[in-house]
């Protein structure tokens, strides 16, 4: 399944739900239309097409915060400085094991950020809000802990590589459901794996202008966007990609980014 054509996308305006708190949209409620991610996150040029859904005028406010931010974020990829008067992460001077120094950012709250936007990429795929689940979000950034007054690397976690080759398998065999806007600044993709206890899993992977460039190169070994999510209503959508049985060698890859 892949969206991303123009046609496409003007489709997903019939929507009659709010992907952001899965109910529908009833004739007498107050509706807002959605931009997945925020148009000014991107480049002027990168701006169509779009994956625009309607909500709720009640569900899509207060979000103003964490959109400033991720704009201030992705925005020094594509070429523009931060605003000194827009709202930007909170920064702090950090000493590493080796006696460096570096920058981080404090408190980003960028696991819940990623995720709305996954939600919003399920309902443009699928067609059906995703409501309730559980779910893991790995953020492109790497992640630290204060000790002793140095940052101390937190390990990459095991999934994440299992998850990365997930990815490139099923889109070597051509079986991958994928989102591709933004003028294809924006990739999401994901396919439907079979966990551990049976239920089905949706494995997926982001970027954003190649996002895993923000990240400390030299202290942590980069990582893309990767996550995962499982339905409490226990189906899968209709016509979602299921993982291939089949063996597919994905190479010499590297083993942390979805997209390289």
């Amino acid at each position: 399944m892949l969206l991303d054509s123009q046609s496409g996308f003007r489709e997903l305006s019939r929507f009659t739900f709010c992907y952001l708190c899965a109910k529908r949209i009833e004739v007498h409620q107050r509706r807002n239309r959605d931009h997945v991610p925020n148009s000014a996150l991107f480049a002027s040029n990168d701006r169509q097409p779009a994956v625009i859904l309607p909500t709720h005028e009640a569900c899509n406010h207060d979000r103003s915060a964490d959109d400033e931010i991720i704009t201030q974020l992705i925005g020094v990829l594509h070429g523009r400085p931060m605003s000194p008067r827009g709202r930007r992460p909170q920064l702090g001077s950090m000493t590493f094991p080796d006696g460096s120094r570096g920058v981080g950012a404090l408190g980003l709250q960028l696991k819940r950020i990623i995720f709305r936007w996954v939600t919003g990429f399920h309902a443009a795929l699928y067609g059906e809000p995703l409501g309730s689940s559980n779910h893991m979000t790995f953020p492109p950034l790497p992640e630290g802990r204060i000790a002793g007054g140095r940052v101390e690397p937190v390990p990459v976690p095991e999934v994440i590589p299992e998850f990365v080759a997930a990815i490139k398998r099923n889109r070597l065999a051509r079986n991958i459901d994928a989102v591709i806007s933004r003028n294809g600044k924006c990739r999401y993709e994901c396919v439907w794996a079979q966990a551990d206890d049976g239920r089905r899993i949706c494995i997926w992977a982001l970027d954003l202008y190649g996002w895993k460039n923000l990240g400390d190169v030299l202290h942590f070994e980069p990582r893309g966007c990767v996550g995962t999510y499982r339905l409490d209503i226990g189906h899968i959508p209709a016509g979602a990609a299921l993982e291939t049985r089949l063996h597919v060698d994905t190479g010499h890859t590297d083993r942390l980014d979805p997209f390289a």
